[in-house]
């Protein structure tokens, strides 16, 4: 049942991810079609085309995480044996890790000032996920103490 129960989840980003990209691959061939209307055209549909690739993805990072998020829920809410216990752990650790990517395009190819720069445009929970994917790639210090002062300066901006 547990071993069922876990497959499900594996699939639920794996079909998002197909959704996705055959989504992108739909618009991709948009551009085409319009360049014989006139350059102008062509530009206003490559705007469309990055803009939903970026939505996308962003989409699929928020599903995927909210659904590895409800299946860490259901296993601490559940008493599984110990073995079976860490055993779903270590996959929802694999998939996490193969699922996680940077709210940033291009990030992994940019230096750090470049990131600095982004840090205070993103919203709450990009921010969060910029910090998980941080630590757990280049863990960079002056990244995520960046990151660290602007969750800490919303936090106060909430309060206050």
């Amino acid at each position: 049942m547990l071993q069922e129960w876990l497959d499900g989840v594996r699939a639920v980003p794996s079909r998002l991810q197909e959704s996705g990209e055959k989504l992108i691959s739909d618009l991709a061939d948009a551009p085409t079609k319009i360049v014989k209307r006139g350059e102008w055209a062509r530009d206003a549909v490559e705007q469309v085309v990055t803009n939903a690739v970026e939505t996308s993805g962003s989409t699929l990072q928020r599903a995927n995480m909210r659904a590895l998020t409800s299946a860490r829920t259901l296993l601490e809410r559940v008493n599984l044996p110990e073995g079976v216990s860490e055993q779903a752990e270590q996959v929802m650790d694999q998939l996490e890790n193969h699922l996680l990517f940077a709210p940033i395009t291009g990030y992994d190819d940019m230096g750090v000032r470049p990131i600095l720069k982004q840090i205070h445009t993103l919203n709450d929970e990009d921010l969060e996920r910029l910090r998980v994917y941080e630590t757990k790639h280049a863990s960079r210090k002056t990244i995520l103490t960046a990151i660290g002062k602007e969750q800490g300066r919303r936090e106060r901006r909430t309060v206050a």
